[in-house]
C-alpha cells in the first residue's frame, strides 16, 4: 500500500467480481463503508462466489476469470490457424497490443497431441532445471 488508507474489501472470484475489480476501489470502499446497499453486495458476491467455487471448483472459476480477462481486459486476439490448435482451450492467444503491432500470422498451430483443457498440461511434461542455490527452497 502507498497510502495510509483502509483497504478496499474484499471478494471472491465469480459472479459479480469484474464490478468490483474494474470499479474505482476508494468509491467501492466508501460505497462499502457508508451504505447498507454496499455491505449487502459485499456480502453477497463473497457468498456467492463461496458457493459458485464450491460447486465448480476453485480451477473451473480461476480458469473462466483468465479467460475473461484475456479477452475483455487484455484484448486478446487469436490467428485462424488457432480454430485446429491443441492448446485452444488452454491459450489466451496474442496481447492485443502486440497483434496490433506485428499481426498473428506467426501462429503455428500444435497439432501432434489431443486437445487439452489442462493449463498445467505443458509445465507438467517440461523438464526443470533447479540451480544448486535454490534446491533448498525449490524442491
Amino acid at each position: 500500500r502507498m497510502q495510509e488508507t483502509k483497504c478496499s474489501p474484499v471478494y471472491r472470484l465469480g459472479r459479480g467480481a469484474r464490478r468490483i475489480y474494474t470499479s474505482d476501489p476508494h468509491e467501492l470502499r466508501d460505497w462499502h463503508e457508508n451504505t447498507i446497499k454496499g455491505k449487502a453486495f459485499f456480502a453477497f458476491q463473497r457468498a456467492y462466489g463461496a458457493a459458485e467455487q464450491a460447486i465448480r471448483g476453485k480451477d473451473w472459476v480461476w480458469r473462466r476469470e483468465a479467460i475473461l480477462r484475456a479477452d475483455m481486459d487484455l484484448h486478446y486476439q487469436y490467428h485462424e490457424g488457432c480454430t485446429k490448435c491443441s492448446a485452444r482451450k488452454i491459450c489466451d492467444g496474442f496481447h492485443g497490443d502486440y497483434a496490433d503491432f506485428f499481426g498473428t500470422e506467426e501462429a503455428q498451430p500444435i497439432t501432434d497431441h489431443e486437445l487439452t483443457d489442462d493449463p498445467l498440461y505443458y509445465i507438467n511434461n517440461q523438464s526443470k532445471i533447479v540451480e544448486e542455490e535454490d534446491k533448498s527452497w525449490a524442491l
